[in-house]
């Protein structure tokens, strides 16, 4: 075959052929994907798409003004000009990247945020990865051995269900959400002679509930299991802005401490922190910061001055519960089911996954922005209108929510 031939497409077709003719094409899977596409056609696609003009909680969506509940910006730092500063400096000096922490990228920077959340979580040591993705993925890879199992709520985050399928050849075991007997009785069906560690979310980012650490923790004190906890979605909301952990008093019986600064701190990246020895260890075994460049100078220096910035105006964060508890209080006695939430994250029961959409679409065109929610986020048929109350909305964007959702909720027939 010449050139020639190939750039007319000749080897294109010869190549389908071969691939046919010899096994299966792991593409195939791609091309015949089309639920995004039926969600456009439908006009009721909401994904990569960004609110216009956007001020704090304001903005426009296709035209429209809307309130935005679709953040998890829980302290509303993600415009602070503080912050963008801190950032802007650090990228001044240092550049847009770091390269490997490992070999020459770590900066004063990254240990300086390092140290500062450290001291701020009540911990020996703290890690900072370049996403929560690769801080779960990175201590479970490291430290998970073959013949090891890990334990994981069926709830818990992606990125933990992810992590945990790398490691080991023992297997997974997930147990229900939120439910330490459960959990007891797996342990103790297992062979004892086999590792454990117990992955969980403090706050469980589609539900809203907290993780009911004492009865992980006796658990796992019990049967002599490991207990991680992330904390993506506590950080800079409870325990004052330490977290889940220290909301209920448990932060020196929990192991491994990760989490993000995408969320509350108005950053990027992720963390993981613990004992002196185990995040020694996590620097120099961890995949993902081994073979990964580091957080970059502006991310770490934004995270840096959040802390700072939380730690001086605890206002924040007593003002996102405030917003947490109305938002909650507001739908339940509109009719809306939201499960069990008790937090800022305000899951809001749909149902049908094309009814999910289209009840988003409705509460878009009528001034509220959420995130709708299906599976597999959510278990099939189960899926919601995700909102999130946050520190930057004020009592009358609250009450605006509840009310134009409770209309579009009696339009549809979701309430009475």
């Amino acid at each position: 075959m010449t050139l020639d031939q190939a750039d007319h497409g000749v080897l294109d077709d010869e190549l389908d052929v071969v691939l046919d003719l010899r096994r299966p094409d792991p593409f195939t899977k791609a091309f015949d994907y089309s639920a995004a596409d039926a969600l456009r056609s439908a006009g009721v696609y909401p994904y990569y798409r960004r609110p216009e003009g956007v001020e704090g909680v304001h903005g426009r969506f296709d035209g429209r003004p809307v309130v935005l509940f679709s953040s998890n910006d829980y302290l509303g730092l993600g415009s602070h000009p503080r912050i963008r500063e801190a950032a802007a400096a650090a990228t001044r000096r240092y550049g847009v990247s770091s390269g490997s922490r490992l070999l020459s990228g770590t900066l004063p920077v990254h240990r300086e945020l390092e140290d500062r959340l450290a001291d701020w979580l009540g911990v020996a040591d703290v890690l900072t990865f370049s996403s929560a993705m690769g801080a779960n993925q990175g201590f479970l890879s490291a430290l998970v051995g073959r013949h090891d199992s890990v334990y994981v709520d069926k709830l818990a985050h992606a990125s933990i269900q992810a992590g945990a399928r790398i490691p080991t050849s023992a297997g997974v075991r997930r147990f229900r959400h939120n439910d330490p007997d459960d959990l007891a009785a797996r342990l103790e069906a297992d062979p004892h002679d086999v590792g454990a560690v117990v992955a969980v979310d403090g706050v469980y980012s589609m539900a809203g509930d907290v993780a009911d650490l004492a009865g992980l923790v006796a658990v796992c004190r019990t049967a002599g299991a490991r207990l991680a906890v992330d904390d993506a979605h506590g950080l800079g909301v409870l325990g004052g802005g330490r977290g889940t952990a220290h909301e209920l008093g448990l932060a020196h019986e929990i192991d491994l401490h990760t989490g993000t600064f995408s969320k509350a701190m108005g950053s990027t990246g992720g963390y993981v922190a613990g004992d002196l020895a185990v995040i020694d260890f996590l620097r120099h075994n961890a995949l993902s910061i081994v073979f990964s460049v580091g957080l970059p100078p502006g991310s770490a220096a934004a995270a840096d001055q959040a802390l700072q910035i939380v730690a001086s105006e605890p206002e924040r964060v007593s003002t996102a519960r405030h917003n947490g508890d109305r938002l909650r209080s507001g739908l339940t006695e509109a009719g809306f089911d939201i499960g069990g939430s008790t937090t800022s994250i305000v899951p809001l029961l749909v149902g049908d996954d094309m009814e999910t959409f289209n009840f988003w679409k409705a509460s878009v065109d009528a001034g509220v922005h959420a995130n709708p929610v299906v599976s597999p986020a959510v278990a099939k048929g189960h899926g919601i209108l995700r909102l999130t109350a946050t520190a930057a909305h004020d009592d009358a964007d609250v009450d605006r929510a509840v009310e134009t959702l409770a209309e579009v909720g009696r339009r549809r027939g979701l309430v009475g």
